[in-house]
């Protein structure tokens, strides 16, 4: 979703939007992560158990993450409040 957060000091509206989107889905090597914003996120990866397989610092909008490593099965992707489910085969 999307915030909207107004600094007390300047009255001017900071967008902070947790939207991104991600594909191929399923995936096989590699996984493309837009973000609709440009800030710095740090993104997690989970196996379907809840451990965390993948984390990485986001500092472009587009980004693509070799999961080559990963074995095949369902993931969770979480960037800021948002999380997406994708799988790997």
């Amino acid at each position: 979703g999307q915030f909207i957060v107004v600094d007390e000091d300047f009255d001017v509206p900071l967008i902070e939007n947790s939207n991104f989107s991600i594909y191929p889905n399923p995936v096989s090597d590699e996984l493309t992560v837009e973000i609709a914003n440009k800030s710095t996120e740090t993104l997690t990866i989970y196996d379907i158990s809840g451990t965390i397989v993948y984390k990485q610092k986001l500092t472009k909008r587009s980004t693509e993450l070799g999961l080559s490593s990963l074995s095949q099965g369902v993931y969770f992707l979480e960037l800021g409040t948002k999380t997406e489910k994708f799988i790997k085969y």
